[in-house]
This record gives C-alpha cells, structure tokens and sequence, in this order.
C-alpha cells in the first residue's frame, strides 16, 4: 500500500508498506504507524511536523483507498 502523508495539505513524503506479508490484516492506524516512523527514521518529516499529519492511502493499482470506507 502505498501511503503519502501531507502536512498543511502538501505531501512531504511517500512510504511503502507492505501489508501483503502480515498475517492479520492491519488497521489504517497501523498503517498510519508504520508510514510514520519510517519516514521518521528517513528524516523526509520532522517530530513537530508528524504532530499534524495527515495521510492518503493507495492501493497497489495507484487507486484511493478511503479510510472511512474500510
């Protein structure tokens, strides 16, 4: 899943996830999780700027995958 996580309604950084391995399926707060410190330990986005995050998520054909329609 592909996941772009914006600050002030500007993307600052993309992250890949792979959720295809995981044994359970994981809740868009995980994703959410995994996304972050990932892009965290990349230093694409700062502490202060992950406090208002928000994120967009993609599925594998470069469809939107809303939140609130899973």
């Amino acid at each position: 899943m592909k996941v772009q996580i914006l600050v002030d309604n500007q993307v600052i950084a993309t992250q890949l996830v792979s959720i295809e391995a995981m044994t359970t399926k994981p809740t868009f707060k995980d994703i959410k999780k995994i996304a972050l410190k990932a892009a965290l330990e990349d230093k694409t986005i700062r502490i202060s700027e992950s406090l208002r995050a928000q994120f967009r998520f993609f599925d594998p054909s470069g469809a939107e995958v809303r939140e609130d329609a899973a």
